[in-house]
């Protein structure tokens, strides 16, 4: 009897668990995810979107993702290309082209090649200037704005020759009062004095040092009046033809008889500049002489053809034809 019983007792034990099982078929709730930092897994280009990813720690298969913008910046560069060969005087260029798109270029300056060698350099234009401010002199290759071109000649290292520019040689002066000089080699005389122009080249020559040239400029004052007469008066229009015409006054400032027929003249302006020279006519109707006792005047001129200079201030009579 006693082992029937533990036996009945065994049985609804055995029950109770069986129905308690079959009670709690069901999923376990699901958790909080506690997420780890975001990681870029694939970054982003100039063209294509990257990505980034984080996971749970309390489950690694509980992943997150997100794009990662565009970077414009985010170029696959390819080698650097000379597109424009540098020169003596101008910088070249090159680029690089970006893999991911062809449009993407990027450019930067190729630096100027090195200078060639000067193994020569000669002044081809006038050794020296000496003139009389403001006058054109042809054989110096003084223009009438009282200007001169200097010409240099260099030859460089494996023999040609060329012109020099500005890159080859540079020009300075002692006295730009006197005569200055520009970057290309222009002289423009400026007034009465002397000064040394001086043509250096830029670079040495082949075994080292510089060439280096000096031209001497002396600039005269106005020749000496000893004529003995003087334009105190003068006026430039159009006369009752349609004519230009200049009429001017000469006075006999010395103290002896004066004749004169014909007087060569400068046209000068407010700094005693020559603007240019002339040969003018005071004598009679007749072709011939004036004589002028000192003090006496001649109202004088010509007409068809006469010209004033703009600027003109004074006209100085530097000598006479008897």
């Amino acid at each position: 009897m006693k082992k029937l019983k533990i036996l009945a007792i065994g049985c609804a034990v055995l029950m109770s668990v069986t129905l308690a099982a079959c009670g709690t078929d069901k999923s376990p709730a699901e958790h909080v995810h506690e997420w780890g930092e975001w990681v870029v897994t694939t970054e982003p280009t100039c063209v294509a979107e990257g990505e980034e990813t984080r996971v749970c720690e309390l489950d690694e298969s509980h992943k997150e993702t997100r794009p990662i913008s565009i970077d414009p910046d985010a170029h696959e560069w390819g080698e650097w290309v000379v597109t424009t060969e540098p020169s003596y005087t101008e910088e070249g260029e090159e680029t690089r082209t970006c893999k991911n798109d062809s449009k993407h270029v990027e450019r930067r300056p190729v630096d100027k090649v090195p200078h060639a060698a000067i193994t020569e350099m000669t002044l081809a234009s006038s050794q020296s200037y000496s003139l009389t401010r403001g006058l054109a002199d042809e054989d110096q290759g003084v223009t009438s704005d009282a200007t001169a071109q200097i010409e240099v000649r260099v030859t460089y290292k494996g023999g040609s020759a060329a012109a020099a520019t500005s890159e080859d040689v540079e020009y300075t002066t002692s006295d730009a009062a006197v005569a200055s000089v520009n970057a290309d080699g222009l002289i423009t005389f400026n007034g009465v004095g002397t000064a040394t122009i001086t043509v250096k080249s830029k670079y040495e020559k082949q075994g080292g040092g510089y060439m280096e040239k000096q031209i001497p400029v002396m600039v005269n004052d106005l020749p000496e009046n000893t004529t003995g007469l003087e334009v105190i008066e003068f006026e430039y229009g159009i006369n009752e033809e349609g004519m230009p015409d200049l009429s001017f006054v000469v006075q006999n400032i010395s103290s002896k008889i004066i004749e004169v027929r014909r007087i060569d003249v400068y046209y000068l302006d407010n700094t005693g500049k020559i603007l240019e020279s002339d040969n003018l006519y005071v004598g009679d109707a007749s072709g011939g002489f004036q004589t002028l006792k000192p003090g006496d005047k001649i109202k004088s001129g010509f007409t068809g053809g006469a010209g004033l200079p703009e600027g003109t201030d004074k006209i100085f009579i530097y000598n006479l034809h008897m």
